[in-house]
């Protein structure tokens, strides 16, 4: 393969997965209805720029150990740059949904939980709470623990709500 086509590869990846963020947000939206209330989150943009920033590096990796040779230097900072633009739209995209309120339930991180799927919750400290769902995924069949950094000034708003579907534990 010509460093070209390993090129328009990495390209492709990345346009699915924005697409695949797009369809997944639209899905959580249309899941939990309209937005009730914003709750702020802790370090978000920060861990979504790191992922990203890891995942086009490995990208990059695989393409240059499956073609056996290095790619040039202005194709790799073209790629990076790239890279770098889709993840970042991407990036800001889920960390503007996380934290959302909506009718239906709640949305923390990139995973939507519905207020039937939250058993409890607990403040741990004063900018963290610990969320207990019966969410199943692939890896874990007993449900899923969350614990969210919130901002400490909407803590005892987010407390309220949560009070409405789900029992607090002390």
């Amino acid at each position: 393969m010509s460093e070209a086509t390993n090129a328009y590869l990495v390209l492709l990846v990345l346009i699915i997965a924005i697409f695949y963020g797009i369809f997944k947000a639209l899905q959580m939206i249309k899941l939990l209805g309209k937005l009730q209330y914003k709750v702020g989150t802790k370090y978000q943009l920060v861990s979504m720029a790191f992922f990203s920033l890891y995942a086009i590096l490995f990208a990059y990796r695989w393409i240059s150990t499956v073609e056996h040779r290095e790619m040039s230097y202005k194709l790799q900072i073209v790629l990076i740059l790239a890279g770098l633009g889709v993840y970042l739209v991407y990036s800001i995209c889920l960390s503007y949904m996380n934290g959302e309120i909506r009718e239906n339930g709640i949305i923390i991180g990139s995973t939507a939980f519905k207020w039937d799927e939250i058993r409890h919750f607990k403040l741990t400290c004063e900018d963290t709470i610990t969320i207990d769902t019966n969410k199943k995924s692939l890896v874990n069949k007993e449900g899923k623990e969350v614990r969210w950094r919130i901002n400490k000034k909407k803590a005892h708003k987010l407390r309220e709500i949560l009070s409405q579907y789900a029992e607090e534990i002390k």
